[in-house]
């Protein structure tokens, strides 16, 4: 079954802008009917939600995947201010 993105909007709980925003991103499969070069309607099939809404969830405890871990010293000279250097900086300009 094909949902539209209000259909699929109220399902998820979310606004029908955050869908068509996860569709422009080609993050959520659609399809888009229409001819070619015009915009068409956006649909999305019922089975492609439910993977795709377990695939948001966010396990307790568990650390962002997107996180990096800590290696050490920080990577450049911008990774940490130093208060004399801002104050010398800021006294220069």
């Amino acid at each position: 079954m094909k949902l539209t993105p209000r259909q699929v909007a109220e399902r998820a709980g979310v606004s029908p802008g955050l869908i068509y925003q996860w569709c422009q991103e080609k993050r959520l499969p659609h399809f888009r009917m229409g001819g070619r070069g015009k915009r068409g309607r956006v649909l999305i099939e019922d089975a492609d939600l439910d993977p795709f809404l377990l695939a948001l969830k966010v396990l307790a405890g568990a650390a962002p995947s997107s996180a990096p871990a800590s290696s050490g010293p920080p990577a450049g000279p911008f990774s940490e201010l130093d208060p004399a250097r801002l104050v010398r900086a800021w006294k220069k300009g």
